[in-house]
């Protein structure tokens, strides 16, 4: 039995190993990003509208937010970031499914930003991605179940090929819902949010949703499928006839609020 899951053990302490370098790196960028902002004293910085991004110094990852400094919190749902589905039991429902995936510690920012029970994931199943995205524990969860029981399978039917990557555009962004200066927080401001701009097939194949939503042919059916299906699992989804904001990607969400644009 310990021999069966060596394997696991060993991929396992790579990735906490390769976590904890990249949280370092990203420690070094917030010292000397407030190294050339000078010491400003506490608070000040809540003068500009909350939500507001400053520089994007880790555009693949985590932006720091406008408003207060990430402070790391232990247990429980920080500063109001209670997720249905997201609590401890989450994590352990993780380890029954194919997911390439560490635990990461919660923080959040004094403007209502952060991350509670989340996950930094590479895989699920044999869909990869670039690099590994920081999210909640629930929203892990249910890409995981869209991929393995609509995505694939649709893809198999209607394309003749099954999914190797997926193509993310956003997950974490410090702001209000839709850009607004007012209004409630945006899921991508929990990491509770994914927007998704494509995929590529076995073999290579690329299928966009900026190009291939109303380009007709199987890739376009494949799109328009797996987005009406998404509202199956997802509390929100947006899709290319939403609105011009969302005419390259989907945006999925595990958020409280139900919303399903088809």
């Amino acid at each position: 039995m310990f021999l069966q899951m060596l394997p696991k053990l060993i991929s396992r302490l790579k990735w906490i190993a390769a976590v904890g370098a990249w949280t370092l790196f990203f420690g070094m960028v917030v010292a000397g990003y407030l190294a050339l902002a000078g010491d400003a004293p506490p608070g000040s910085a809540s003068k500009a509208p909350e939500g507001e991004l400053r520089l994007p110094l880790i555009r693949a990852g985590y932006q720091i937010a406008q408003g207060g400094s990430q402070t790391a919190v232990t247990g429980g749902a920080a500063n109001g970031h209670r997720i249905a589905g997201n609590g401890p039991q989450c994590m352990l429902r993780l380890n029954g499914l194919d997911i390439d995936w560490i635990p990461v510690p919660d923080h959040y920012s004094q403007n209502g930003c952060g991350l509670t029970n989340g996950v930094f994931v590479k895989a699920w199943g044999p869909v990869r991605l670039r690099h590994p995205v920081p999210m909640t524990c629930r929203m892990a969860e249910l890409t995981e179940r869209w991929l393995r029981t609509e995505v694939r399978p649709a893809a198999r039917n209607l394309l003749g090929a099954d999914v190797a990557m997926l193509n993310h555009m956003a997950i974490y962004d410090c702001r209000k819902i839709a850009g607004r200066s007012d209004g409630r927080l945006s899921e991508h401001a929990k990491s509770n949010a994914l927007d998704v701009g494509g995929f590529v097939l076995d073999g290579g194949r690329p299928i966009r949703v900026k190009e291939n939503w109303k380009s007709g042919g199987p890739e376009t059916k494949f799109l328009r499928r797996i987005g009406k299906r998404a509202c199956r699992i997802f509390q929100v989804v947006l899709t290319p006839d939403t609105n011009q904001a969302h005419h390259d990607h989907f945006h999925l969400d595990a958020g409280r609020w139900r919303l399903c644009v088809r």
